[in-house]
């Protein structure tokens, strides 16, 4: 993929939604009569489980951006123990 978003802005981004996704279903099971702490239990179950597939494209993005940014970092370090070697 030649237009994968830059890690920051998809890391955000996925972020950004997944917290509405929990604040949503936190809604919906309020509305349906669950409370205190099973509210927030089953609000991350069900939005984790749900975050699988509404998600799907936001977190491969993120992870595309993630991959090319530790790429470069692991080649910045190659290219130093190359060059430490030379000397």
């Amino acid at each position: 993929m030649t237009d994968t978003p830059k890690a920051g802005l998809s890391t955000i981004r996925y972020t950004t939604l997944r917290f509405a996704l929990f604040f949503v279903c936190g809604a919906a099971l309020y509305a349906l009569g669950i409370r205190d702490f099973m509210l927030v239990l089953v609000s991350f179950g069900v939005s984790g489980i749900a975050s699988l597939f509404l998600l799907r494209r936001q977190r491969d993005d993120m992870s595309a951006g993630l991959v090319s940014v530790f790429g470069r970092i692991n080649k910045r370090i190659e290219d130093s123990k190359t060059a430490e070697d030379v000397d």
